[in-house]
């Protein structure tokens, strides 16, 4: 699959798989296990998904590296100031392992 280089330098996956409407963990951990599986490096989440924890799962879970899947997550909508958006990714990359 085809990246894009960030302006800090880190390559990013251009095509990546979302687990939006995907609630039941073990689900999810299956179906990003096999995301994995089939190529995929960049996942997408979110918190209002409630399914970061299995995404964290299926990542620890995979023979793939975690410095080599790309995941990205966005945070509630209330989390808008900053002492609120550091507590909301903290929270995600606890989660997320």
């Amino acid at each position: 699959m085809d990246d894009i280089t960030l302006n800090n330098g880190v390559k990013m996956p251009l095509e990546g798989f979302g687990v939006f409407q995907i609630p039941d963990p073990t689900q999810c951990e299956q179906a990003v296990l096999d995301a994995i599986s089939f190529g995929y490096r960049l996942i997408d989440t979110a918190a209002a998904y409630a399914n970061e924890e299995a995404v964290g799962a299926a990542i620890a879970k995979s023979p793939v590296a975690r410095e080599d899947i790309f995941v990205t997550s966005k945070l509630w909508v209330d989390h808008f100031t900053y002492e609120k958006a550091k507590q909301g990714i903290d929270d995600s990359l606890r989660k997320l392992g």
